[in-house]
């Protein structure tokens, strides 16, 4: 059964009015956490925010915002239509793994791309991630280029859902650990989160719905712990 570790917290802070609480008087379970305002990246709050942690599904953050740069490019449409492969399709029969079923084998990138916001649909990253680069390593090397066009520089990324490559069997990222998993610090996912919000900030419309569809059938939200804090992304380990 999955559970929810109180590892790594981010929260993107929105508008303004923003209450004054003394470092001795505020406190997260989080082991490492940080708290930003959206507009100036002002930090309100850190909690060991450098050390970089297994981030699982808040990986999903950066493979989203690489969806909407191909969309932004014109590599890609939300109509654009993505042919699921036997990987992530397979990786839909693991119920270690948050999915939604796949039997149709061929789905929108807007069908997708709300999965994997929504109910962190591992395969749906996946199949986005096939459709803009042609395969998940290719992908991830994308990524990779990314961070450090951000500057960062101290992390792991091996796949594009989070998952720990033991999920992943013989599809893992060439060269990487059998049991390697993503790595950032919370200081890191903060400016992943910041850029996704500024540069597409209709993200946001996806990450606050508590409930979407998928193919007729009603996925949830995984975003347990902050309620009305869209631009959190909750992640899920065993």
């Amino acid at each position: 059964m999955k559970k929810i570790i109180l590892s790594l917290l981010t929260l993107i802070i929105f508008g303004t009015a923003i209450p004054t609480v003394s470092a001795q008087d505020f406190d997260v379970a989080a082991k490492h956490a940080i708290a930003v305002e959206a507009n100036t990246g002002k930090i309100l709050y850190e909690k060991d925010a450098t050390q970089a942690v297994e981030i699982a599904s808040i990986t999903k953050i950066l493979t989203v915002y690489l969806v909407y740069e191909a969309l932004e490019q014109g590599t890609i449409s939300l109509s654009t239509s993505v042919d699921i492969s036997d990987y992530p399709y397979q990786l839909t029969t693991n119920s270690e793994a948050s999915n939604v079923p796949m039997e149709a084998r061929k789905y929108t990138v807007e069908q997708l791309l709300e999965a994997t916001l929504v109910s962190s649909a591992n395969s749906a990253a996946i199949a986005l991630a096939e459709k803009i680069a042609g395969s998940e390593k290719d992908f991830v090397d994308k990524m990779r280029a990314k961070l450090l066009e951000w500057g960062i520089q101290d992390a792991t990324i091996v796949n594009t859902t989070g998952l720990n490559n033991e999920t992943l069997g013989n599809n893992i990222y060439p060269g990487s650990k059998k049991d390697e998993e993503n790595k950032l610090s919370a200081y890191d996912v903060a400016i992943i989160a910041r850029n996704l919000i500024r540069d597409y900030p209709q993200v946001l419309e996806i990450t606050k719905k508590p409930t979407s569809t998928f193919a007729g059938l009603e996925i949830h939200s995984t975003n347990y712990m902050l309620e009305g804090m869209p631009a959190y992304r909750g992640g899920l380990m065993d």
